[in-house]
């Protein structure tokens, strides 16, 4: 984090520094074009902070396990995706992450699970409200169709270091 933001501050030092100097030359345009990528970077790692922080204040955490049908194309594997990425803008889920099953060679691994979305809650209040938010439903009734099998879930409440 702090090396995004000396670089952003470097490059913003060279950027001013530099179009002063050089004008509209393509020096200057190649030290914009890095400015706003360092922006971008410090912007990506800002969020990431801010759902590291918030992840670690949750008081409840939901996993669901899909069991994908095999033979969806790319375009309805899309569209599950899109789908379920819905979930994240609900107001009562604090933190949100899915994506695909990474094969590493463990035999006790749920393979047969091809995704996996993992939210938290910041209590079962929230959560039970969650599960009859109209979007939720929404998805639900959508990503049936793209599923082989039900859904597994598995819910628990964190066990914070200092002996919550």
């Amino acid at each position: 984090m702090k090396k995004t933001l000396v670089l952003i501050t470097t490059l913003s030092v060279l950027y001013f520094t530099t179009c002063r100097d050089a004008g509209d030359g393509a020096m200057a345009e190649t030290l914009k074009t890095e400015l706003v990528a360092a922006q971008a970077a410090l912007a990506a790692a800002q969020s990431e902070l801010e759902t590291l922080k918030e992840a670690d204040e949750v008081q409840l955490i939901h996993i669901v396990y899909f069991n994908i049908k095999p033979d969806l194309s790319e375009e309805e594997l899309t569209a599950f995706k899109k789908e379920v990425n819905r979930l994240a803008a609900i107001d009562q889920v604090k933190f949100f992450k899915f994506g695909p099953f990474e094969d590493l060679g463990d035999q006790r691994a749920l393979s047969n699970y091809k995704m996996v979305m993992e939210m938290g809650f910041n209590s079962k209040e929230d959560y039970m409200a969650y599960q009859e938010d109209p979007v939720h439903l929404e998805v639900k009734q959508h990503t049936m169709t793209y599923l082989a099998g039900p859904p597994a879930t598995y819910d628990f409440r964190p066990q914070h270091s200092g002996g919550d």
